[in-house]
Parts: structure tokens; sequence; C-alpha cells
């Protein structure tokens, strides 16, 4: 079994496999969440996403939704069942494109929103285009022209010990899972700059569209936990001496922040646009307070003014 088995003993390839096992699951459950949110989502999104205009947000979730709800069941067919080598070469470089969109896209809405509820202030909006630039042209390099499958070796000695692989890329290089861990660690610097530039934004500004920026930066605080927590996880696992092992966060990177980003839009789009039910609360608070101000008596006049007349 040559290199491969010289570097990984037979405990190691084991454990790594189950590692497999673990993320082939996780493909399947995070894509139940995905269905499940979108589903719980759905009225809200009729009303506040397809009723509305045309623009670049609601163009953003609508990518962020349903990209991942038809481009799954790909990535469940090419890593979740075995194939040999010969078939993982043809497909290998086309499956890890099409998951360069599941990374980006969620980053757009998170850039955009920063940009829009500081007032396009022009310090913020170039920040986040060269950190945003930089981003997008990092995960194209990364999972498009450094995508390869794995080598014969690794194939051979799991098909020795009964099991088999997915398509994924190959990690043989080092360098190459560094500069993964690099380009999520970029996309966490990105969701901190948004928090901390729309959080600065409130405690200066006193608009009413501060209001917004306040539940940006409270559901933003749960996206970048989330983010964050996802990017974590992918830097580990990574980071370690087999990131072939990695498939267990695969999901999580790659579904999360897209179901993040729909929630943080459709949160911020019905603080924008009320209810029927919040505006006929709102009037009926208003009425009542005018009626209780113009049915209440007249002060009593001053006893010492009485005597002076």
């Amino acid at each position: 079994m040559g290199a491969v088995n010289d570097a990984l003993s037979l405990g190691a390839l084991l454990e790594g496999f189950e590692r497999i096992q673990t993320g082939r699951y996780a493909i399947f459950a995070f894509y139940t969440l995905l269905f499940y949110d979108w589903i719980l989502q759905l009225a809200d999104e009729v009303e506040l996403v397809h009723r509305s205009r045309w623009s670049m947000v609601k163009t953003l979730y609508l990518i962020c939704r349903y990209y991942p709800l038809l481009a799954w069941p790909l990535f469940i067919w090419a890593w979740v069942f075995m194939f040999d080598r010969n078939t993982c070469i043809a497909v290998v470089r086309f499956l890890y494109i099409a998951a360069i969109p599941l990374l980006i896209f969620p980053q757009a809405i998170f850039v955009l929103r920063a940009v829009a509820f500081t007032g396009h202030n022009k310090i913020v909006m170039w920040i986040m285009i060269i950190l945003y630039t930089s981003y997008v042209a990092g995960n194209v390099w990364v999972f498009g022209f450094e995508t390869r499958a794995n080598g014969t070796e690794l194939y051979d000695t799991f098909h020795s010990i009964g099991k088999g692989l997915g398509c994924s890329r190959t990690y043989s290089d080092g360098r190459l899972s560094l500069r993964t861990g690099i380009m999520y660690t970029l996309g966490f610097v990105i969701d901190t700059f948004c928090i901390v530039i729309i959080g600065i934004h409130c405690i200066i500004s006193r608009s009413v569209q501060c209001q917004l920026g306040k539940a940006f930066v409270l559901q933003g605080a749960y996206a970048f936990v989330g983010t964050s927590a996802s990017n974590l996880l992918a830097m580990v696992f990574y980071l370690r001496p087999y990131p072939i092992f990695s498939a267990v966060s695969i999901p999580v990177v790659l579904l999360s922040s897209n179901i993040l980003a729909c929630r943080l839009i459709l949160i911020i789009r019905r603080r924008a646009s009320p209810t029927d039910s919040k505006v006929a609360e709102e009037n009926s608070r208003m009425v009542r307070e005018a009626f209780e101000q113009s049915t209440e008596p007249p002060p009593n006049p001053d006893p010492s003014q009485e005597s002076a007349v």
C-alpha cells in the first residue's frame, strides 16, 4: 500500500472512515434542516420577498435559498455514495466549483447590508469591496483551480480494508489545506467587520434606520456566532495532519451560512414592513391615548388666582 500505509496506520484509516461516515450523516441531516427551514419561513418569504420589487438583496436571497435546495442532491450523490477514482477524476473539479456559490453569496448579503446601514459610507464600502473581492477570488482559486481527486493509493488503501470513498479532492499537499483554512478565516473577518461597523453606526446615529441596524446587530450576532463556529470547525479539521477526514465540517460550512443569511433578510424586512396586525395595534394605541387625553378633566384653577379676581 506504499506511502499511504506508511503515513496512515490501520487504526488511523478506520478512525478516518468513521469521520467520513459521520460527515455522510451530516450531509443528509443538514439538507433536512435546510428543507425544514424553507418550509418554516415560506409564508414570510412569499409576503416579504416574492411580492417585493426586484433588487440585489432579493436576488441574493433567492440564490441563497434555492441554489442549496437544488444543488445539494448533487453533493449527496458525490460524497455519500462510493465511486472508483476514474469517476471522481471526471466530476471532482465541477463538484467543488459548484460549491463556490454556497460560500460567496451569503457573505455578499452581509456586505450589502453593512454598506446600506452605514449610509453607503465610502470608507466602509471600499473596505468591504476589498475584503469581499479577496474572498471571492481566493475561493475561486482554492476550490476551482487547485482541485484534484485523491490519489490512487488512498482509494486502493480504503478498498483493501473493505471501505470506500466518495468523490473528494486531495489534500496530500499541506499548503492546500492551509489555503482553505485561510479562506474560512477571511470569511470570519468579513462577518466580524460587518457586525462591528453596524454596532458603531447604531451608537453614533440616532436615526429611525438605526432601529433596523439594531435588528441587524441582534440577528447578526446569531449569524456571527453560527458562521464563526462553522469556520472554526472547518479550520480545526483542515489544519489537522490528514484533512481528508474533514468531511464532517463540509455541510456545516456550506449550508449554515445560507440559512442564516436568509433568516437575516426576512427579519430585517419584517422590521421594515410590519404586518397588518402590528399596524392596527399601533393605530389602536395612538387612538386610545388621544381619546384618554381628550376626556381628561381640566386642571383645577389656582386658588390664589381666584382670590385675586
